[in-house]
């Protein structure tokens, strides 16, 4: 797998792709924001996570939100992360 040989930008380019041919799957939109914060482009990242915050399964919801927050403090938003965590 890709993700997993820390080919994060190819990564994101399949994640994203898997997630505009089935927007309703937030897990993609996750995975998309993880690569990302993966590849230190925390800003960016926040915008999928936040997608994957409308997720229904809680797992999904829970980490975007923790991963959200990480991605706020990494880019030295601390009160933004805060209100998230």
């Amino acid at each position: 797998m890709t993700y997993n040989k820390e080919n994060f930008e190819e990564a994101f380019d399949l994640f994203n792709q898997a997630f505009d041919l089935d927007p309703l799957e937030y897990t993609y939109a996750l995975n998309s924001g993880l690569a990302l914060y993966e590849n230190g482009q925390y800003q960016q990242a926040i915008t999928y996570f936040k997608m994957a915050g409308n997720s229904q399964k809680s797992i999904v919801k829970e980490k975007a939100m923790r991963y959200t927050a990480l991605s706020f403090y990494k880019i030295g938003a601390q009160s933004e992360s805060c209100a998230v965590f």
